[in-house]
């Protein structure tokens, strides 16, 4: 969240429908098995609480897996977890994506 309460950034890791057994939610499944699906829907988007509206800046992530927006409020931070990298997105100044990703052990 913005520092001024305006703007809060957040990420959507799949489209997958959540599964459930006996009427609850099996969180770990669904979320493996959009992983191994390997789908392309994962997104990162802000809600302006002012405004009251949701909007999509970045998508065809394949498993986001959270955000975190910098101290200067310039950029935000993406987590894709199935392909272990880390994105950067900017919201101010320079444009494009910046990633980085974990070398292989």
């Amino acid at each position: 969240m913005t520092k001024d309460n305006e703007n809060i950034y957040f990420t959507d890791a799949t489209l997958q429908p959540l599964s459930y057994k006996n009427g609850s939610p099996l969180l770990f499944y669904t979320s493996a098995l959009a992983s191994f699906r390997g789908g392309r829907d994962g997104r990162l988007m802000v809600y302006n609480r002012k405004t009251k509206t949701t909007k999509t800046l970045a998508q065809d992530f394949i498993f986001t897996n959270g955000c975190a927006l910098d101290a200067t409020e310039s950029s935000v931070f993406v987590i894709d977890s199935t392909p272990l990298r880390l994105y950067r997105y900017w919201i101010k100044g320079f444009s494009g994506f910046l990633f980085t990703q974990r070398p292989s052990i």
